[in-house]
């Protein structure tokens, strides 16, 4: 919906730009005196042109406006990823903890086991049977 409407608004005012400087760029309508922009004077200037150059400063200004606005937004995504990446690290580091230590348990359990069959194979061998 909101590129519709960026489109409609990008048309109407192409079209008024066109019409504005289409319409006033003869010698029928000089400016009235000098314009003066930073200190230099400009004579001999239509309305038309004068349109035609705050149209150009427009579009500078939307265009400037834009980049400012995507730097911006990317710079807050990857401030989010940066964070993303940091609680990943986190639970990374915590699941490796956890595996560490379930991979020392379960060897001290099969050392445990190892052990005990051991001392039953043995005990069961040394015991003389009641039949001797």
């Amino acid at each position: 919906m909101m590129v519709i409407i960026g489109l409609f608004v990008l048309i109407v005012t192409a079209v008024l730009a066109v019409v504005g400087v289409g319409t006033n760029n003869d010698s029928a309508h000089p400016l009235n005196g000098d314009f003066a922009i930073f200190g230099q004077h400009m004579s001999g200037l239509s309305t038309g042109l004068l349109f035609l150059y705050g149209i150009v400063v427009g579009v500078g200004i939307a265009l400037g406006l834009s980049i400012l606005r995507r730097v911006f937004a990317r710079g807050l995504a990857s401030r989010e990823l940066q964070r993303e990446l940091k609680k990943s690290r986190d639970e990374t580091a915590a699941l490796r903890l956890d595996h560490d230590r379930l991979t020392q348990q379960l060897g001290n359990e099969r050392t445990d086991r190892l052990i005990a069959d051991t001392s039953k194979t043995f005990d069961t061998r040394e015991t003389p049977s009641p039949n001797e």
